[in-house]
């Protein structure tokens, strides 16, 4: 479960990128085509009594492929924005690592906040 959730946080990217360019409805056809695969998948592994681990592959499973598949169409259609190793750098990641680590520790704080609100 934990490859399926860590593997759509890059994935998730690329909407933004189609939104970005006007393109939503693209990104909107790749998540209906994912939807109706994860419902079908899932509705397969319940009918197989399949276990738990087969239910989120179903579920995620699909949605990662569909993200692979949708982020190799936005680099067809939109080549200039096609990641490059070129430009993975370590100061590059230093200063994305200095602006996203307060985010990540603001939301944390924020849910174990609503967390303790809640009890």
């Amino acid at each position: 479960m934990l490859v399926v959730f860590l593997a759509q946080f890059p994935l998730g990217v690329v909407g933004q990128a189609y939104a970005s360019y006007q393109r939503t409805h693209v990104a909107n056809m790749f998540g209906i085509a994912g939807s109706f695969l994860s419902i079908g998948m899932l509705l397969v592994a319940i009918r197989l009594r399949l276990g738990l681990p087969y239910l989120i592959l179903a579920m995620g499973g699909f949605s990662i492929l569909l993200g692979i598949a949708e982020l190799a169409y936005l680099g067809r259609l939109l080549p200039w924005l096609r990641p490059r190793w070129r430009y993975v750098t370590r100061e590059a990641l230093t200063g994305l690592m200095k602006i996203s680590t307060p985010m990540l520790l603001f939301q944390l704080g924020s849910l174990m906040n609503q967390r303790g609100a809640d009890s």
